[in-house]
C-alpha cells in the first residue's frame, strides 16, 4: 500500500508536485498488474513498446497498461541487467531483489520528479539510516526508485516474483 501522509516521527515534508503523485498511483497500478500476469501466467511479463515484435505481455490484461508514464516508458521482465543489478529496498546496503520480477524505467526526469517519486513510494521504509546518508544522493541507489542524474534515467521497482 502506498502511504501520502508523512509519518509522525519525521518532519512534513513538501507536498510532491502533481506529476509525481500520478506517476506513483499508475507504478502501484503497475506492480498489481506485473504481479496478476505472473500469477495467470507463471511467466514474467514485459511491456516493451516500440515495434512490431515488442513484448506487450501487460497490455493483455490491461489494454493501454503504460497510459499515464511518460513517452519511452518500458516494463522490462527482470530486475537485473542493463539499468542495474538489483534493488536495496531497504536502503541497508544489501540487494534484496535481484532475480525474477520487473522494474520500470522511464528515461529523461528532472531530479525534482525524482526525488518526489522516492519520497512517496519509499515512504514506508522511513529515513536511512543516516538520514539520507553519508552523501547527498544515496536516495538515488536505494529503496524502490534508483535514479541516475547525468542521463535522467528513473528506475522503479515493480514486482519481486521469485
Amino acid at each position: 500500500m502506498l502511504a501520502l501522509e508523512p509519518a509522525m516521527d519525521r518532519p512534513e515534508e513538501p507536498a510532491p508536485p502533481a506529476s509525481a503523485a500520478g506517476l506513483a498511483a499508475t507504478i502501484e497500478r503497475l506492480g498489481d498488474l506485473c504481479r496478476r500476469h505472473h500469477a495467470f501466467t507463471d511467466r514474467v511479463g514485459a511491456e516493451l513498446p516500440g515495434g512490431p515484435l515488442g513484448p506487450r505481455d501487460l497490455s493483455g490484461l490491461e489494454p493501454h497498461a503504460l497510459r499515464g508514464l511518460p513517452a519511452g516508458a518500458r516494463v522490462y521482465p527482470t530486475l537485473e541487467g542493463g539499468h542495474g543489478s538489483g534493488f536495496d529496498l531497504d536502503g541497508d546496503g544489501h540487494l534484496e531483489t535481484t532475480g525474477r520480477g520487473n522494474h520500470l524505467v522511464l528515461p529523461r526526469q528532472d531530479p525534482e520528479t525524482a526525488r518526489a517519486l522516492d519520497r512517496l513510494l519509499d515512504a514506508e521504509r522511513g529515513p536511512l539510516p543516516h538520514g539520507d546518508g553519508p552523501g547527498p544522493r544515496d536516495w538515488e541507489r536505494s529503496g524502490r526508485v534508483r535514479f541516475s542524474p547525468g542521463s535522467g534515467t528513473l528506475a522503479v521497482f515493480l514486482a519481486d516474483l521469485d
